[in-house]
């Protein structure tokens, strides 16, 4: 199996993070009461306080991730410098993560009342994608000489 180069796995978090941001301002729950009422969708961002969290993080792992991509793109390379970029990669995208998949687990009140919906599944997946990206950008072996 071939590895992304250090500027990939930067760049995957960069857009991992993004679509953090993104999966918070998609309908996250969805309320299943039957006719006469209408199914009304409600965003992540609306749901909880939670998910503005969760948000903020997810901006956070996108600079870094971008941030990134522009040190490994640099002449003046520091390796330091990337490693502390993947490790702010991994505890932002990290305390997303946690933050989501608590309310993946926990739907707020009325939870007997709502289902879930495809943006808190996006958010879910990418802010673990980005701490799989965080994870490979502080393990990769410097291939720079």
């Amino acid at each position: 199996m071939r590895r992304l180069p250090p500027e990939g796995t930067a760049a995957l978090a960069a857009v991992a993070g993004l679509l953090v941001v993104i999966g918070v301002l998609l309908p996250w729950y969805v309320t299943n009461l039957g006719p006469p009422f209408s199914p009304e969708t409600t965003t992540g961002w609306d749901a909880t306080g939670v998910a503005k969290a969760a948000l903020a993080f997810g901006a956070i792992t996108a600079v870094a991730g971008a941030l990134s991509v522009l040190a490994l793109r640099s002449r003046y390379w520091d390796p330091s410098n990337v490693s502390f970029l993947g490790w702010a990669i991994c505890v932002t995208a990290g305390a997303a993560l946690a933050l989501i998949a608590y309310r993946a687990i926990v739907k707020p009140e009325p939870a007997e009342f709502l289902s879930r919906q495809a943006g808190l599944y996006l958010a879910l997946a990418a802010a673990a994608v980005a701490v799989l990206a965080g994870l490979a950008q502080i393990t990769s072996p410097d291939r720079r000489t």
